[in-house]
């Protein structure tokens, strides 16, 4: 009873930062906001005509609710950027199109040349409202005529053959792509470009949410340069690209730069759905519930295990200093996983298996680790739950726990104990959320 009791409240605390994240409730906020996009909503300040491009896995609710907010005639025109084999109609002004995903291919090229096209259309009266969310790196890409797609996609597969990072293989797209690194923001100019930017990543940078479409970041052509090197692919992909990078680190690409950078002063970026904003709606139901909740950090980052080691001692802790008080410790943010070849899990679930090592320890305690997208990694759940009691049940069931969480086999053993959160996708952000639950369950 009591195992079903914390199980059940640390799914509500879940479902309420889920909810608070839906990419729809979030649009609307911000074109209803008096402090927020509402002067579009208002026809205030605009003398020209409203544009859209949106690209991403939330690519579709976020289009929605902005048409329903500002209504389809106010849309001259615009472009939605779906993940493969999404569909949606928006009527006859939205071209939706699909791109490639997890790594920008055929299709994420066809995309990028038409919201080029599209940029082309506008002028300095005009506002291009661009939706970003996760995915819209892979989804939409444009390259110099250099560059043929044949080679982009032969350098996309020599850098995935070679187990580069997808942060590392990013690094080398974006100092490729002509819209990447704030570069369609200037494509865009002279009109004006407001960015919602649904966030993804730890500390919400919008250099780096999305591709950085609208934004620069701190990396350079010969960082990526340094990553085709320390892969042993610079001597191996075609030449035209070893080309390009290296003339983008040229005076000349450092004049071009600064020209962007000017342009870049007629965009307006909103980064919305952050990390923060999803704790502090589970915080509030905790706190609705009985419980005395603490948000321990909004930018959780690093290897699931050590985190997931960090969590468990903290309910051995928590337990030990509150015996019968019920409290509730939450964080948000993006921990990472080592994989081995056809291995089974996702961080979340990772975390949770080296979380349940030292809660062996923390009696009447439950942690939920989970993606508020639903879906956690390439398995079919959204997370895991680990309790006090899951080292005992491991055993009864002659599980080595050790064993699966060696072989990154998180989900297989969750699975066996019945242990796997499966919400579903929720439509909400990609940030990871852990939610600790220790002593005696509220309004129990």
């Amino acid at each position: 009873m009591l195992r079903n009791t914390l199980q059940k409240q640390a799914g509500q605390i879940f479902y309420a930062g889920a909810a608070a994240m839906a990419p729809g409730n979030l649009v609307q906020q911000q074109l209803t906001s008096p402090s927020g996009l509402a002067w579009i909503r208002e026809r205030r300040l605009v003398r020209g005509r409203l544009f859209l491009i949106a690209a991403g896995k939330a690519a579709r609710p976020m289009v929605a609710e902005t048409i329903s907010t500002l209504g389809s005639g106010a849309i001259h025109q615009g472009i939605a950027i779906l993940p493969p084999e999404e569909t949606a109609d928006f009527g006859e002004k939205i071209c939706v199109l699909n791109g490639d995903y997890p790594l920008p291919g055929a299709n994420s090229l066809r995309a990028g040349q038409r919201v080029i096209d599209l940029a082309r259309q506008t002028d300095e009266h005009d506002i291009v409202l661009l939706l970003l969310s996760n995915g819209a790196e892979s989804l939409l890409e444009h390259l110099p005529r250099t560059i043929t797609a044949r080679h982009f996609s032969d350098l996309q597969r020599r850098l995935i053959d070679t187990a580069t990072p997808r942060t590392d293989i990013f690094t080398v797209n974006r100092h490729l792509s002509l819209v990447k690194n704030g570069q369609l923001a200037s494509a865009i100019w002279p009109a004006w470009c407001v960015a919602l930017i649904l966030s993804d990543k730890t500390g919400d940078p919008a250099g780096t949410i999305g591709g950085g479409l609208t934004a620069t970041n701190s990396s350079t052509p010969a960082d990526a340069l340094t990553i085709l090197e320390t892969t042993g692919e610079l001597a191996n992909i075609p030449q035209e690209i070893a080309v390009e990078l290296r003339a983008r680190g040229t005076k000349q690409e450092c004049r071009w730069s600064r020209t962007s950078n000017c342009r870049l002063g007629r965009t307006q970026n909103q980064v919305i759905g952050t990390a923060r904003e999803a704790l502090q709606a589970c915080w509030r139901e905790a706190k609705r519930m009985g419980y005395s909740p603490d948000i321990a950090s909004s930018a959780v980052h690093g290897d699931s295990r050590a985190v997931g080691a960090m969590i468990g001692r903290l309910a051995h802790r928590s337990t030990a200093a509150h015996p019968a008080s019920p409290r509730c410790y939450l964080a948000a943010g993006h921990t990472s996983v080592n994989t081995q070849q056809h291995s089974k899990t996702g961080p979340a679930q990772e975390l949770a298996l080296a979380a349940a090592i030292a809660m062996a320890k923390a009696p009447e305690s439950c942690l939920l680790s989970a993606d508020l997208g639903g879906v956690d990694g390439e398995t079919s759940a959204g997370g895991a739950y680990a309790f006090s009691d899951t080292w005992k049940q491991a055993i009864d069931s002659n599980l080595d726990v050790f064993a699966h969480l060696q072989h990154n086999d998180a989900h297989n053993f969750f699975a066996k104990l019945n242990g796997l959160f499966t919400p579903g996708p929720t439509g909400s952000t990609g940030h990871d959320v852990m939610i600790l639950l220790t002593g005696l369950p509220a309004l129990s």
